[in-house]
């Protein structure tokens, strides 16, 4: 995020959270909820695709390798384990 030139204040507004949560993304995992808010803040900010942001809002979640997680959300994790 400090890459994008944007500062924690400016992208917490735009994403609707607070900058205590923007911070913790620098340090941290974050849910899908706040991932999602956060990627899609940056990404009409800096102009991504909709691939780039998912790629974003999969290393905000901790998971930078998995894209499935990112589009369809924790859930799907679980969807293909038998009961």
């Amino acid at each position: 995020m400090r890459a994008s030139g944007i500062s924690g204040y400016a992208l917490a507004r735009s994403s609707g959270l607070t900058d205590m949560h923007v911070y913790r993304a620098r340090f941290s995992n974050l849910g899908e909820r706040n991932a999602e808010l956060i990627a899609s803040a940056l990404a009409r900010e800096l102009d991504l695709t909709e691939k780039d942001r998912l790629l974003l809002k999969a290393e905000i979640m901790g998971r930078p390798d998995h894209l499935a997680r990112a589009y369809f959300g924790a859930r799907s994790a679980s969807w293909g384990s038998s009961a």
